[in-house]
């Protein structure tokens, strides 16, 4: 739209705070059983789409603990934006694999170590599964990326996560700060990071073979620019060339 600016470049809607797994750090504990509506999250999304904006994510919470996630994917693409599930990857059914191929939509797994030790932050025996449907994703042509939550205690493991990310097929790998609220507040000391890590891209640590690329996102590290917080959009700007 020729003289508005786009308030963001992707928006985040919690779609539900029901989660299936309980890691320490996490700031959305189940404490509401609220959810935003298969209509309000199509009329938000045409009004994203309206204002330009690319990528709608459904976060939760856990998004798959919802039945109708399948018909909240289709809402987001008929607004407009393209729907990004982000999800800690433990349940995925055919459905919401159907629904997020016929969108040209992405998931994204939270995933915070690359091997069974994930188990020990979710607080539930799953790396395997979670493993196993991001292949499904993969297989199915489905864009995959990675969120990746650093902490004090698990700073050193992020070049294992890359590599992680690599391996399993993940176009993208994002870093995430520990925000001080929900079950991180009641801990703060010991889930507060004071340092991400910068990547901006592969380095000399992690060249890959000709032509790999694995796009990495961090607070300051999106082509300079900070990111909106869950729900919240971030500086006025207009999209990149590249869905984020």
């Amino acid at each position: 739209m020729a003289g508005q600016e786009t308030i963001s470049s992707s928006m985040c809607l919690r779609i539900t705070r029901r989660c299936n797994a309980a890691c320490a750090f996490c700031q959305a504990p189940p404490t509401s059983r609220e959810e935003l509506s298969v209509a309000e999250v199509g009329d938000l999304s045409a009004l994203f789409g309206a204002l330009g904006v690319r990528t709608v994510k459904l976060s939760g919470g856990e998004p798959t603990m919802r039945r109708d996630l399948p018909d909240v994917i289709r809402a987001v693409a008929e607004g407009g934006p393209i729907p990004v599930v982000v999800t800690n990857g433990v349940r995925l059914d055919d459905e919401t694999l159907d629904a997020c191929a016929a969108a040209g939509g992405e998931f994204k797994f939270s995933v915070h170590r690359a091997s069974r030790l994930n188990d020990d932050v979710l607080r539930r025996r799953s790396f395997d599964e979670i493993v196993a449907n991001m292949a499904r994703v993969v297989d199915r042509g489905i864009r995959l990326s990675v969120n990746t939550v650093v902490t004090r205690t698990s700073v050193q493991v992020m070049d294992d996560m890359v590599d992680f990310a690599r391996r399993t097929g993940a176009a993208k790998i994002s870093f995430i700060p520990v925000v001080e609220r929900g079950r991180a507040r009641n801990d703060s000391d010991t889930y507060a990071s004071d340092t991400v890590p910068r990547h901006n891209g592969l380095g000399p640590r992690h060249p890959g073979p000709p032509g790999d690329q694995l796009g990495m996102i961090t607070p300051q590290g999106s082509r300079g620019r900070r990111r909106g917080g869950i729900g919240a959009p971030g500086p006025p700007r207009r999209p990149g060339p590249q869905g984020e």
